[in-house]
């Protein structure tokens, strides 16, 4: 068993990415704590446990991170291992707390009469709906994605088609389909194309949407998620 994670732990780790990165990175700070100087070593196997439990949680959601490499002296490795988890939990907890402003912000700007709204058309929503239905029934008969994987981006889905309404404070879930498509396009190549393709349609009427709102030029297409061949 794990010295810093058990089942239930593992268990209690909630869907958002960097809420689950947070609590990781605090539960093993808050257990490394009570182990003293002299008996890290004594539980070295359970550092090096750790480290290999937040790679998987990575890779499971495509983040790219420099992982402290290991070397001969046993207590540099313990070291480096503390010092990532500490840089994990600081830059974990800066997301959460940037995401809390910007909440507490579109919370409180109807107060002021200066609600900022990006409105859908009736087409481009009709649209998004089916994109999300078709991106469901894509990743459920999908075999490329690991079941872990499959069941967050699945979740994913729900949470923003439930959200899903024509005037909306904030699309900030939607652009975050762009890093799952770059996820699957790069491991999977033209394998994850039907996928791809759907959530760079999916990008583009938010980028419209996001264009026509801060009154800027929206007939041409989002730059991001090409192929890079010219046509």
């Amino acid at each position: 068993m794990s010295l810093f994670f058990d089942d239930q732990f593992m268990k209690s780790l909630p869907d958002d990415q960097v809420k689950a990165g947070y609590e990781i990175a605090r539960r093993f700070l808050q257990v490394h704590s009570s182990i003293s100087l002299t008996e890290e070593l004594k539980h070295y196997p359970h550092y090096l446990d750790a480290l290999g439990l937040f790679q998987a949680f990575a890779q499971s959601y495509g983040l790219i991170l420099q992982f402290p490499v290991m070397e001969s002296n046993l207590q540099n490795n313990v070291e480096n291992i503390v010092k990532f988890f500490e840089k994990m939990h600081g830059s974990m907890a800066q997301e959460l707390s940037k995401g809390s402003v910007a909440s507490a912000k579109a919370k409180y700007l109807p107060h002021f009469g200066k609600t900022f709204l990006y409105e859908f058309s009736e087409g481009d929503l009709k649209r998004i709906q089916e994109i999300i239905n078709e991106l469901r029934d894509l990743l459920t008969k999908s075999t490329l994605f690991e079941e872990g994987h499959k069941q967050r981006l699945l979740k994913r889905l729900e949470r923003l088609q439930s959200e899903l309404h024509k005037k909306a404070t904030n699309l900030d879930r939607f652009w975050g389909l762009i890093g799952d498509a770059g996820v699957a396009l790069g491991k999977f190549g033209n394998d994850a194309k039907p996928i791809v393709d759907r959530i760079r349609e999916l990008v583009e009427i938010i980028w419209r949407t996001q264009a026509r709102a801060e009154e800027l030029p929206s007939a041409s297409p989002f730059p991001q998620l090409t192929d890079g061949k010219t046509k």
